[in-house]
């Protein structure tokens, strides 16, 4: 076993919903856990004639999607008179396995949290039990700090500094144009809470907002994203900026 692996953190925990692998059972992992990385969703087609492959990835959303995370992480069993492996894997099975966490939080990367299913397997010989924990997560990790962050905003002032255009809402009257910036690397829900029917256009095409909450009204593609917005009320803006790929 690598040195540096056992010294540097001696746990390298796992932290799911409220159980925790060290805390809860005494499990410590074969190999420093990590989370995959997710795969992209491709769409390529060859073409009897015609050279290479024609690339249908983003015809339908004009972003790259992904598949969900998936792998997993061993453990030994660390046994004690109090802590025998069947009790502990029969504990286990009993709460992970099949189940789905809102909140999956590796020790070695504790500021972002991981969502999805886990699965349960194990394997025993003379020498030592392993317990393996399956995941399937959703391709994005959330950071921890903040779910949701203010709406970044730029009222087409885009020599303005990011500190400068951190706002939630933004107040109609008759045609409007609104600049609002993703500082992600991929695209983003946003989602308008209206305090009465606005008129929004994407381009040439238009749409109807009703007062209230409208969620994921648009896709906002990495960098500015400009919007025609026709109305005589309070908008508040809100999406999730804190989802990351890596």
């Amino acid at each position: 076993m690598n040195a540096s692996f056992v010294n540097d953190n001696p746990v390298h925990s796992i932290s799911l919903g409220a159980y925790n692998t060290w805390d809860t059972w005494k499990l410590f992992p074969t190999s420093r856990p990590l989370v995959a990385p997710p795969k992209p969703v491709t769409k390529l087609e060859t073409v009897k004639g015609y050279n290479g492959y024609l690339d249908y990835t983003k015809v339908l959303s004009n972003y790259m999607t992904f598949q969900d995370r998936e792998g997993s992480w061993e453990f030994r069993v660390i046994e004690t008179s109090k802590n025998s492996w069947k009790n502990v894997f029969n504990d286990i099975v009993s709460k992970l396995d099949g189940q789905y966490f809102d909140s999956i939080i590796l020790q070695d990367d504790p500021t972002h949290k991981y969502k999805g299913r886990l699965g349960v397997e194990w394997k025993n010989n003379q020498q030592e039990t392993t317990i393996t924990i399956k995941y399937r997560l959703h391709p994005y990790k959330t950071l921890i700090s903040s779910a949701v962050r203010d709406w970044l905003w730029d009222d087409l002032d885009l020599t303005s500094t990011v500190d400068d255009i951190f706002y939630t809402s933004f107040r109609l009257y008759g045609d409007v144009w609104k600049s609002f910036v993703n500082v992600n690397s991929h695209a983003v829900s946003l989602s308008l809470n209206c305090g009465g029917t606005v008129k929004m256009w994407i381009g040439s095409n238009s749409m109807t907002l009703a007062a209230g909450n409208n969620k994921n009204v648009v896709q906002l593609q990495p960098g500015v994203n400009t919007y025609k917005f026709n109305g005589n009320c309070n908008v508040t803006v809100s999406y999730d900026m804190d989802e990351e790929l890596l």
